[in-house]
């Protein structure tokens, strides 16, 4: 889990004021009187405010090269702005500069929520910059005390000049952001994208790759393959926007040869952020004959981390490197077509059907569950079945610090144990963090439960056989910090992720991608300017028809191997993995680094977890290991 992201959301170019909203309310322009007292620069002195007679707006000119990442001003009133019957905070910006400027407006309640979006704006343009107050943050902003606004431009080499026209609250209360039909995420009926009871457009839906020809035949699609050596194919893309496939697991396209000879066609999926593998029909198929081609979301080959010593010293950035040829980026919320490719030969063929799915049966091994995928000398040294109707607080905490979202509280009654499991609820419930008369009160309640500071161990196999929830903005995980115990400094200290130490995120998911695709990663070097990180956001790992998968960490010196439903499906190998003691984790918060709105009407959502069962090799076992002492509900990490 990492430190919170601000998710900024996009601008919208709609009216300030729609049909039944409230009049728009006018929080700044130069004809508001005493603007100038609550205008503030932002930036390590690299931003000049010009208050200039300009009857237009506020001038606000940006030197090159500076260091802050936010350049700009802050506009902050004597008290807060209470802007409760609004739905939309909208600024109006000039950039007039003479290069294209991308524009930022965050806005800050006084609880410490944040908001953001940010627009690019031409030389000499003017554009609205819009931050919805239920939508832009992790939590809803607190309307009626609206604590500062922030308006910046991007740190970049060349002077910048902006002007903020005015700044204003509008729409009704609770308004949600316009969807924009270019980058929405449609959810196909039963997943099907292409066959019985849909229609398409040959001509916008389909691009040819190289010299290939598509064709619309009785509402299916018709490819030509000229052959020859180059690619050559059909992309099937989707009206506008994407297609949503996050409820399965694969995609079956069903097509017929229609020529006059063998042909071995391929299919390879296309998404916002790169593609599937390909995977080609298991065998010619002869003229008239109909066949069937499954891709699976997951990498053909699993995720490899790179041996590149660089990797070790280079910052976290937004993509993760894994070895060349590992590894997929291929996302299926976020769809971009499916590509239909020829062998290199003529022929032609008609697919009559493309549409999501999931396995009929899931190949667990016998080993899963009761023991290491390894061989050697192993003994389980931690398990919990929830087989009673209570947490067991002699190895679990329920209580802790929540630093990874603002608007939930840990209670024990939404940690709940039942029938065999636990089961970490998300819902809307008003109440204190930690069940304390003293903790923070927010408005969702979640259940949390970790070992520190009761059982921690160095190295071995740690699974557990989970079920992710599909309500949006959650984001369950399965992890692991150090722990390094008692005499070994505070909690920041024992828990850091230097001096050896790594955080391990077995799994982690945001249910915007949907229950079968998970991210694992591995940080370390603590969260600040050096934060390294490494690892895979798109690893898939079919459920079962229970909905369940399994979930493992082989943790062995230099070596970290991933295992889902009892298959490798990611690793690295480097001398930066951990070597200190580490305790588990399992929480189920909401937000995450990519996300959409919470959703009351989907709630609860549940992150459940069946078992989670631990063993150690003998060559490895050592003092640090199993139960150690408490010293009560933990306080803060300092890093």
């Amino acid at each position: 889990m990492k430190l919170p992201v601000f998710a900024l959301i996009c601008a919208s170019l709609l009216p300030l004021q729609a049909q039944d909203s409230p009049p728009p309310q006018v929080i700044f322009a130069p004809d508001v009187a005493g603007w100038e007292k609550m205008v503030l620069p932002n930036g390590d002195k690299q931003t000049d405010v010009t208050f200039a007679t300009n009857p237009n707006g506020v001038e606000i000119s940006v030197q090159g090269g500076g260091k802050s990442s936010f350049p700009g001003v802050r506009l902050q009133p004597e008290k807060p702005w209470d802007i409760s019957n609004y739905g939309r905070i909208e600024a109006t910006v000039t950039n007039s500069s003479e290069k294209p400027a991308r524009v930022s407006l965050r806005v800050d309640d006084a609880s410490g929520e944040t908001g953001a979006a940010s627009v690019a704006i031409p030389p000499g343009e003017t554009r609205p910059i819009t931050v919805y107050l239920d939508y832009a943050a992790k939590a809803k902003l607190k309307s009626s005390a609206i604590k500062s606004i922030l308006i910046f431009g991007t740190k970049a080499p060349h002077p910048q000049t902006l002007r903020i026209d005015r700044i204003v609250a509008a729409g009704p209360a609770g308004e949600k952001p316009p969807v924009d039909p270019k980058t929405a995420a449609v959810r196909p009926a039963k997943g099907l994208v292409l066959g019985a009871g849909t229609t398409f457009d040959v001509a916008k839906q389909a691009t040819s790759i190289g010299t290939a020809k598509a064709v619309a035949e009785d509402g299916k699609l018709g490819v030509n393959f000229t052959g020859g050596e180059a690619l050559e194919g059909v992309t099937f893309r989707p009206a506008q926007g994407f297609w949503n496939l996050n409820e399965y697991f694969q995609v079956k396209v069903q097509l017929k040869n229609t020529g006059t000879d063998p042909i071995t066609p391929s299919i390879r999926l296309e998404s916002k952020d790169g593609p599937s593998s390909i995977v080609a029909a298991s065998a010619p198929i002869a003229p008239g004959q109909e066949a069937e081609i499954i891709v699976p979301f997951a990498a053909a080959t699993p995720w490899e981390g790179s041996d590149d010593p660089d990797v070790l010293n280079e910052p976290i950035k937004k993509d993760f490197k894994g070895k060349p040829g590992t590894g997929t980026n291929f996302v299926s919320h976020r769809m971009t077509g499916v590509s239909v490719l020829g062998d290199k030969t003529p022929g032609s063929v008609l697919v009559t059907s493309i549409g999501g799915e999931n396995p009929t049966a899931i190949d667990l091994p016998n080993w899963l569950g009761q023991k290491p995928p390894v061989d050697g000398d192993w003994a389980k040294t931690f398990e919990d079945n929830f087989d009673g109707s209570s947490v067991d607080l002699t190895k679990w905490n329920i209580y802790g610090p929540n630093f990874w979202d603002k608007r939930t509280h840990f209670t024990k009654d939404n940690a709940i144990v039942k029938d065999g499991s636990l089961t970490l609820r998300v819902e809307r419930k008003t109440g204190r963090h930690n069940d304390s008369p003293t903790g923070k009160e927010t408005d969702y309640a979640t259940g949390f439960a970790d070992t520190y500071g009761k059982w921690v161990q160095r190295y071995g196999y740690f699974e557990a056989r989970v079920k992710l929830p599909s309500a949006p903005c959650l984001w369950p995980a399965f992890w692991l910090m150090p722990d390094r115990g008692l005499g070994n400094g505070d909690q920041g200290r024992r828990q850091s992720t230097r001096f050896g130490g790594m955080e391990f995120d077995i799994i982690e998911q945001l249910s915007t991608w949907g229950s079968q695709r998970l991210n694992f990663a591995m940080h370390w070097d603590g969260y600040g300017n050096g934060h390294k990180a490494t690892g895979s956001g798109s690893v898939y790992v079919p459920a079962d028809k229970d909905g369940f998968i399994v979930v493992g960490l082989l943790w062995t010196p230099g070596s970290a191997v991933l295992y889902g439903n009892g298959k490798e499906v990611a690793r690295w190998d480097s001398p930066r993995i951990s070597d200190a003691p580490s305790c588990i984790l399992l929480d189920n918060v909401t937000g995450g680094w990519e996300t959409e709105a919470l959703d009351d009407s989907q709630l609860p959502g549940d992150f459940v977890v069946d078992y989670v069962r631990v063993w150690q090799r003998a060559d490895l076992a050592s003092a640090v290991d199993g139960p150690k002492p408490n010293k009560g509900t933990p306080a803060a990490p300092t890093e």
